[in-house]
């Protein structure tokens, strides 16, 4: 006969662990749940898009991350930001490489063979990383050479180089997926599935973003998107003007995307070559066509100023940087800067530059690349001041209606090539189609995307987005993107109220950012910013929030909330 099992100590402890995981596990449900109620219902939303999307699939796993689009210099300091901050993020890149424009270099793509940067190694790097850090890094990891640095100045090999060292070392590179491209980018409301039973006051958070990938049938849900892909994506051309050249002259004409590698530069030699525009690529291509044997026509419609890399042992944004820093009147500026400039870079009108219509710092001015001035002296690079139109019918010219001579018109006879050197749109971005309403982007009245005046925040704060990069400034870019990063970060620890705080700051505040620089009209101007005012203003609203936040913190803690 079987005797009963006696309670032993073991088999007691065996019933109590049992009882303990059996509470541990109701806990744990009860907890989710509770944590369902207060977000959107992943699960609903996703049955009510794929009905109403059939044939896509939506992707809920990243609904907690932030999507950072673009790995250039914008990209990795938003994503130090949020590594630092821990807050769950997913990078992603076209290139098969960080580094952005300083590492995408030839055609299709705004980099160019010999491209250098025009602010000096002083001011182009991130405040904890250094390129002896840099050298060091990539010559321990790849026994390579970093390179001597010219006399402060940078290629877009060394530059590419740091970020990518910094990257890595600060734990970035790990969160990016690269050759992955945005197709489209979507603000939805999770509320507005038919389906979805919790109150809608209880989603804290209830606008997210939707990213289609390229070459890809999913539908990714994200909790917020930082734009830093560029804006030198959708270039200017006069498209007009460029199917009657072709049509006409039956030459080739590029816009400066177009080109680029060592060897176009090569393909252009005993050409004549005309460039249009007057900046800073206009000038870089010229230079290099001439230095590999061809003959650029420079094309400018207008005059602009021209200052030097150097002044004295000095850099030009040295002087910048001071001025800036001691909050100098551009008035003053003008005044100090204009016959120091006079007399190294000389009266360049007859070389048959035009004399510029503005004052200097009423636009960004451009800087002479290594030797431009030499070549345009000895003939080597010709200068031609008017708008460029067709010749007659039938003749292989080109007309400038000159700027020096209201009659007058000016004929470049039996050219080889145009190329258009006019910059990029920087108020579009081909993965959101502003043009839709649907799209959930504020737009303007011409269908260009609605930024406020800080070049970072959508004028609609409910859009769970914000934008790195945009700006054109006198100075470095590199700290600016640090101070737009460190506002992201801010926002981020409560986005949806700390968008409306935002945007209620920026509506009521009265910020002059550009400090009495860009007065011209232009693309450029538009969004023009003085380096030290605009930091200083990210950082002060990046401290306004914090200090917001802490007081509402403050406040429910006394209340008992």
């Amino acid at each position: 006969m079987l005797q009963p099992l006696k309670p032993g100590p073991f088999l007691v402890l065996f019933l109590l662990f049992q009882v303990s995981l059996i509470r541990f596990g109701l806990a744990n449900l009860c907890q989710e749940e509770a944590f369902d109620q207060r977000r959107p219902n992943r699960i609903l939303f996703l049955s009510h898009w794929e009905r109403m999307n059939p044939g896509v699939r939506l992707n809920v796993d990243d609904a907690d991350k932030v999507l950072i689009i673009g790995g250039g210099p914008g990209g990795i300091a938003a994503a130090r930001a949020l590594s630092d901050a821990e807050v769950p993020f997913l990078g992603i890149e076209r290139a098969q490489n960080l580094g952005g424009v300083w590492t995408q270099l030839g055609r299709g793509a705004p980099g160019f063979d010999g491209l250098t940067t025009i602010s000096s190694k002083r001011f182009t790097r991130f405040k904890d990383w250094s390129y002896k850090d840099a050298a060091e890094a990539w010559e321990w990891g790849t026994g390579r050479s970093f390179g001597k640095i010219k006399r402060g100045y940078l290629t877009a090999e060394q530059v590419g180089i740091y970020l990518q060292t910094y990257a890595r070392h600060f734990g970035v590179q790990d969160h990016y997926k690269f050759e992955t491209e945005i197709e489209e980018l979507q603000v939805v409301d999770v509320r507005l599935s038919d389906h979805f039973t919790g109150d809608p006051r209880d989603l804290h958070e209830p606008y997210r973003i939707l990213a289609r990938f390229k070459n890809s049938r999913q539908v990714r849900l994200f909790r917020f998107a930082i734009l830093s892909s560029g804006f030198q994506r959708i270039p200017f051309l006069p498209d007009e003007q460029v199917s009657e050249i072709r049509s006409t002259l039956g030459i080739p004409v590029y816009h400066s995307m177009d080109l680029g590698s060592a060897e176009d530069f090569k393909s252009f030699r005993d050409k004549r070559v005309v460039i249009v525009g007057g900046g800073q690529t206009a000038l870089d291509f010229a230079n290099r066509i001439a230095l590999e044997g061809g003959h650029p026509v420079l094309s400018l419609r207008r005059g602009y100023h021209y200052i030097p890399r150097y002044v004295g042992f000095q850099t030009a944004d040295d002087f910048a940087e001071l001025s800036s820093l001691l909050q100098i009147p551009v008035w003053l500026r003008r005044v100090a800067f204009a016959p120091l400039v006079r007399m190294i870079v000389g009266d360049l009108s007859k070389y048959g530059f035009p004399k510029p219509d503005h004052a200097l710092l009423d636009t960004q001015p451009t800087l002479v690349p290594d030797g431009f001035l030499e070549r345009v002296k000895n003939g080597m690079i010709e200068v031609q001041g008017g708008i460029l139109q067709i010749g007659q019918a039938g003749l292989r010219s080109l007309t400038l209606e000159s700027h020096l001579d209201p009659k007058g018109k000016i004929t470049v006879r039996n050219p080889d090539a145009v190329i258009y050197a006019t910059g990029f749109r920087h108020d579009r971005v081909p993965y959101i189609d502003s043009t839709n309403q649907t799209s959930g982007f504020p737009s303007k009245s011409d269908g260009t995307l609605d930024l406020n005046e800080m070049h970072v925040a959508f004028t609609d704060p409910r859009v769970p987005a914000l934008v790195m990069g945009r700006f054109e400034t006198d100075g470095s870019a590199f700290p600016i993107l640090e101070a737009q990063a460190g506002l992201i970060e801010t926002v981020l620890r409560d986005p949806q109220r700390n968008l409306a705080i935002l945007d209620g700051h920026i509506r009521v505040g009265r910020f002059n950012l550009q400090g009495g620089l860009y007065r011209l009209r232009s693309n450029r101007s538009e969004i023009g910013v003085d380096h030290t005012r605009y930091r200083r203003t990210l950082l002060r609203l990046a401290d306004y929030l914090k200090a917001d936040a802490m007081m509402d913190a403050l406040i429910r803690s006394e209340s008992g909330e």
